[in-house]
């Protein structure tokens, strides 16, 4: 009944908008996939597989009211097995064009956060499996208001989120908030900029504090290499430990645009400096990316990162976007991981390697079937046994993007 109430409901909130809309849309993306896992253990003869099959769905309307105003609304879902899921408001808010200035945009309402830059992986339909396992992850929207600057080619972005609000009588201000600025420089090349987000959590009795100030570029040095960097510096207030650690993400891609097969190759490393001392390690306090399928999973394993702790990690990825005229794509990623800075007693740095390998028909323009195996092989340090047996995953998507 969920899905038939709720365009029910979306077809007659739009009916009488129409009446002051220059247009209305109404679309839909739905997912469906299923995946098993086994050894998280890193055992072989303690059972412990896991297989789910699960289904992720969004109903969105936009609605332009003028030129300069518009409203987004959007709905989902999350189905887990046979249960029955529950509809919720994902996004909804307003933008306003041209506000109080020519190249002034504000938004206000319930929106996405993203202060982390998000690469876009060397294989797009590998990235949209990763992509559908951080969905699937606890939320992150806030309410607030945003606003963008731009002028020439520089675009200046601000916003004030609420996260979290305690609205009891005589405490309100055990919140968690967040502001960010963010300034980008679009050139012939590319992207380069900068960003500075403060996170207030005022949630508990001992408030903390992070602070982190960033430097990005996503440039193509010619027509065939793109690279990507992303560094970013994290200091701030935590009761009972100190914080001034950095996180680093660089890529190296090279296509062969003039091949028929449209092949592409990247070499990959990330870096999230560990636990130095009294210095905690780096905390991605907000995680919206994966580049494995395990290892750095979050619904499907998630071994990565530990409590505290860094790693370093490289990466080559391969894969094939064009096979015939883009009806198939296939590739696959090999990482080798390894711990950083302080550890428990006697245990080593070594973390162990991944491989995933995966293939995707695009049945239309819309409607897409993925497929994909992966196998994380641990060192003994990290599975604190000796001889340990490897995780295996396997996973099948199907995805309607409207």
């Amino acid at each position: 009944m969920f899905l038939p109430v709720l365009f029910g409901v979306l077809f007659f909130a739009a009916r009488p908008a129409a009446a002051g809309c220059s247009s209305v849309t109404i679309g839909a993306n739905i997912y469906f996939y299923g995946y098993y896992v086994e050894n998280r253990d890193f055992d072989d003869s303690s059972p412990d597989a896991v297989s789910a099959y699960n289904s992720y769905v969004e109903v969105c309307l936009s609605n332009t009211y003028t030129d300069n105003v518009s409203t987004y609304v959007e709905f989902e879902a999350k189905f887990d097995d046979s249960a029955n899921g529950t509809a919720k408001v994902k996004y909804a808010y307003l933008d306003l064009k041209h506000f109080l200035a020519d190249d002034l945009s504000v938004r206000i309402g319930k929106g996405k956060s993203k202060f982390e830059i998000k690469k876009t992986h060397t294989i797009p339909s590998l990235a949209r499996l990763y992509d559908l396992d951080m969905t699937l992850l606890p939320d992150y929207k806030p309410l607030g208001v945003e606003f963008a600057y731009g002028f020439s080619s520089f675009k200046l972005k601000g916003a004030a989120w609420k996260i979290s609000e305690n609205s009891a009588p005589g405490d309100n201000s055990s919140d968690y908030d967040e502001y960010m600025l963010l300034g980008t420089w679009t050139h012939e090349r590319g992207k380069t900029g900068g960003y500075v987000v403060l996170l207030k959590d005022n949630r508990a009795a001992d408030a903390a504090d992070y602070n982190m100030i960033g430097l990005y570029t996503r440039s193509d040095l010619t027509d065939d290499i793109n690279v990507l960097a992303d560094l970013c510096y994290q200091d701030g207030d935590v009761p009972s430990a100190d914080i001034g650690s950095f996180r680093l993400w660089t890529c190296v891609e090279y296509a062969f645009s003039s091949s028929p097969l449209k092949p592409v190759v990247g070499l990959d490393f990330f870096y999230l400096e560990g636990a130095n001392g009294d210095t905690r390690a780096f905390k991605l306090v907000k995680p919206d990316f994966a580049r494995t399928l395990i290892a750095e999973s979050g619904k499907y394993c998630g071994l990565l990162p530990r409590d505290n702790e860094g790693y370093f990690s490289a990466q080559l990825q391969f894969g094939l976007r064009n096979v015939r005229d883009g009806e198939f794509e296939v590739g696959g990623t090999l990482t080798w991981f390894r711990a950083d800075g302080d550890l428990p007693a006697g245990r080593d740095k070594g973390i162990g390697w991944e491989v995933d390998a995966f293939a995707v028909w695009n049945y239309t323009e819309d409607v897409s079937f993925s497929a994909a195996v992966a196998c994380f092989v641990p060192d003994e340090d990290f599975a604190g046994a000796s001889d340990p047996d490897s995780v295996w995953l396997a996973i099948f998507a199907t995805r309607l993007d409207f």
